[in-house]
């Protein structure tokens, strides 16, 4: 009956066995000495813990081959009690905690629970805070936390959970400056959305300022993260103009997105996306300025998308820039191809989606203004039309 420390010993070496060969006999033998081991143990016996800990790592390794959800919950019951009878300063206390994190990681990404990924990360931070910085195993405990926050990051975008997000940044080490960057980054992507989603303006305002300090710790080259940081942060500048109407972010704005397109390859993935955003800021520079160089620009922009990109994905950005053009100078050619853009914009757009009700009130306005000059009824129906298409789909999104 005091043979557990044998059996300890026994079904750690099989499971180092099992690790190298796979043979999946090795871990069954595992599982059958580390449970009888951890039985055996005296409650008030100091390798007790040790022996709990070990039998939750080879159930860890059972649920990894066959996914069985018992053995992640056992898995994590021994080893919260291992956590719970190792005295905080113990030296295998942070090797306990981290162990118990990745358990509970696991059923985290395995069930989806947020509780689990929450309890995950603070046992990472404490068995951080129990690891000196010279430590040989304090970068294996930074890197599973850092994987954690990420994953919390991920579930956030999902649950939009933005204080969450906040708070699994100020929780990043500072050892992990990159990984700080990549979070920054994340969160004004979240924030963006999130305002665009909602409309509050305290969401624009924070992502400016994320996007901004993202951006800052991301000098040099214009590598994807930092590409990233820069386009949503001229988006976030348009989209606070629109708001607010100062003219200093949609100069920003245009700064911003000119800079990008000068220093990337007009074949990079991003690269009309981000012209597109730059002739709307264009346009929306011309409404606010009345110079004609900015609407001609957003023209020849939105034509080079055009003959780029067939599908039309940007073909309403066209159609409105025309439409400005249209009211400065008043020539008729301009309007009768800004509703050509605006038809196919909204008679077909990109990957199958639903016209969008802005596209259909752009469309609406510009048959209006075509029926006042040409007087032809079925620019007014089409007019009608378009406007009522427009209402059903706003009131099913709502």
């Amino acid at each position: 009956n005091e043979n557990y420390t044998s059996l300890n010993n026994l079904g750690s070496f099989f499971g180092l066995r099992f690790g190298c060969s796979g043979n999946i006999n090795d871990l069954d033998c595992a599982i059958a000495c580390q449970s009888q081991a951890a039985e055996r143990t005296p409650d008030d016996h100091g390798m007790r813990p040790g022996c709990l800990n070990n039998f939750g790592l080879v159930l860890l390794k059972r649920f990894a081959h066959y996914g069985q959800e018992d053995d992640l919950d056992n898995a994590i019951a021994n080893m919260r009690e291992a956590v719970r009878i190792t005295p905080r300063y113990h030296p295998d206390m942070p090797a306990h905690l981290k162990n118990f994190g990745d358990a509970l990681r696991d059923r985290f990404l395995h069930k989806g629970d947020i509780k689990d990924i929450d309890e995950a990360i603070s046992h990472y931070r404490s068995s951080l805070d129990l690891t000196p910085v010279s430590h040989v195993y304090r970068k294996g405990i930074l890197d599973v936390l850092v994987i954690a926050l990420l994953a919390r990051l991920e579930r956030a975008v999902v649950s939009e959970n933005i204080n969450g997000v906040k708070e699994a940044i100020t929780i990043l080490p500072e050892e992990r400056t990159a990984d700080r960057r990549t979070f920054l980054s994340m969160l004004g992507h979240i924030l963006l959305a999130h305002y665009r989603k909602c409309g509050e303006y305290k969401y624009i305002e924070d992502a400016i300022e994320t996007l901004r300090g993202a951006i800052e710790d991301n000098a040099g080259k214009y590598h994807v993260e930092k590409l990233g940081c820069l386009k949503e942060l001229g988006e976030a500048h348009l989209l606070r103009f629109i708001r607010l109407g100062s003219l200093v972010d949609v100069e920003t704005s245009v700064s911003i997105l000119q800079q990008i397109v000068d220093n990337i390859s007009d074949e990079h993935q991003e690269y009309l996306s981000c012209l597109a955003t730059l002739g709307n800021s264009l346009s929306f520079r011309f409404e606010r300025l009345g110079e004609i160089p900015d609407i001609d620009n957003a023209i020849s922009i939105f034509k080079r998308i055009a003959k780029a990109d067939p599908g039309q994905v940007y073909g309403s950005g066209l159609g409105n820039a025309l439409t400005l053009r249209f009211q400065h100078l008043g020539e008729l050619e301009d309007l009768e191809d800004a509703v050509g853009c605006l038809r196919k914009a909204t008679s077909s757009p990109p990957d199958g989606k639903l016209a969008s009700p802005d596209d259909l009130n752009s469309l609406a306005f510009t048959l209006w203004t075509l029926y006042r000059n040409h007087k032809n009824p079925r620019d007014l129906d089409e007019e009608i039309e378009a406007m009522e298409h427009a209402v059903a789909l706003t009131n099913d999104s709502n």
